[in-house]
């Protein structure tokens, strides 16, 4: 955790009195080495480009993304014209020690809203993928309410995790063919 922290301080003198760009992404994403080139290309100059990995944040011991009586953020204080992409921010962490499966999610989902507090402290006012807009995003029911009040056809839909209920409802279709 150490070796992050180090490689996550602010730019250079030399690079903090232009925008900077932090990108929140999954390990060896080439996506945001094609943004990089694609940003430097727009502003015709090399960017600062810090990649925060989302999903190998953990060493033995766990990871710590804020202590009050030594604040040393995963995202650095960012001016207000630096730009965060929370590109990937939601993937399931590589934990390197044994949990139950209860502890793994409490995991996950906390180090979600560790990395929404992150990013809505750190300063920006440039940031890419709204967390909670991504989230709701993925909230089927959500999905299927926003489309019909949009005036979209929805067909038949059931969201269920329970097998007879799928059962019931696949032959209710089929039946209905």
């Amino acid at each position: 955790m150490t070796a992050m922290l180090t490689k996550l301080k602010k730019p250079p003198p030399s690079v903090r009195g232009r925008r900077n760009y932090y990108f929140l992404s999954w390990d060896e994403d080439l996506h945001t080495a094609a943004a990089k080139k694609r940003i430097e290309e727009r502003v015709g100059e090399e960017v600062h480009v810090t990649t925060i990995s989302t999903n190998t944040l953990f060493d033995k011991n766990g990871a710590v993304f804020y202590a009050s009586n030594q604040f040393k953020p995963l995202i650095p204080q960012c001016s207000a014209s630096d730009v965060i992409w929370a590109r990937r921010i939601r993937p399931s962490q590589t934990i390197p020690f044994s949990l139950d499966t209860e502890s793994t999610v409490l995991v996950q989902n906390e180090s979600f809203h560790a990395f929404a507090g992150l990013i809505y402290s750190s300063g920006s006012e440039n940031i890419i993928n709204d967390i909670w807009r991504q989230q709701q995003a993925d909230v089927k029911i959500f999905q299927l309410k926003l489309a019909r009040d949009a005036g979209f056809r929805i067909p038949s839909t059931l969201v269920t995790n329970c097998p007879n209920s799928v059962r019931s409802f696949f032959m209710a279709i089929k039946a209905g063919q």
